[in-house]
């Protein structure tokens, strides 16, 4: 169907979504939907095209990183003419990554879930020093990293260990080193203690200048 002469929506609403720890994924997708579908006639979807499109460019930082990084939403994303299962694929993926992280907050003290969301290495911490601070903060907060053997865990644990990672990724000292970190986090299933590993061995490689300062 075109939609010849429909307003596009300015997303003051939902607007950006950062990926930074903290944002819940369900509560902004279905902010940007409904801002989307208030711009529509009544029982009209969101096109799949302009729906992948759009989403595509209010995904930024670390969210941005995460879609470049990801073979199969790059996929989707340059589809020429995507279906609504794409679109339903794609936000499958998204919340896969970004889960809702309301619970949390009903699961994690308050004083402890305020140490997660502010934690940051320091400038002359090392990252041994850094990731073992953010091993006592998860232990505190009720939470267990994962361990060799992949064990399953609940979905409330599943997502505060994400949610611990994310904040360990984010808060590392070094920009390159940062980035890095926040581009592997798929990568480590073997949950805090595989992604410290991977960011200690970038660092090993001495071509990130300036980590701890």
């Amino acid at each position: 169907m075109a939609l010849v002469g429909i307003r596009r929506p300015l997303f003051t609403f939902c607007g950006s979504f950062k990926g930074r720890h903290g944002e819940s994924g369900p509560a902004w997708l279905k902010k940007f939907e409904y801002e989307h579908e208030s711009y529509l006639p009544p029982g009209v979807t969101i096109p799949a095209r302009i729906y992948l499109e759009t989403v595509q460019m209010l995904l930024i930082e670390h969210a941005a990183v995460w879609t470049e990084m990801t073979v199969e939403i790059l996929h989707l994303f340059s589809l020429r003419s995507p279906t609504q299962d794409h679109v339903a694929r794609f936000k499958q993926l998204f919340l896969a990554q970004y889960p809702h992280i309301t619970s949390l907050y009903t699961f994690v003290p308050p004083n402890v879930m305020m140490e997660v969301e502010h934690l940051a290495q320091d400038r002359f911490e090392s990252l041994t020093s850094y990731h073992k601070r953010t091993q006592s903060i998860l232990q505190r907060a009720g939470g267990r990293d994962r361990p060799k053997n992949n064990m399953v865990f609940g979905t409330t644990e599943s997502a505060l260990l994400w949610f611990v990672m994310q904040a360990f990724a984010t808060g590392i000292y070094n920009p390159k080193l940062r980035e890095e970190a926040i581009k592997d986090l798929h990568m480590a299933t073997g949950g805090l203690a595989e992604l410290y590993r991977l960011v200690n061995n970038m660092a090993g490689f001495g071509s990130f200048d300036g980590i701890f300062g």
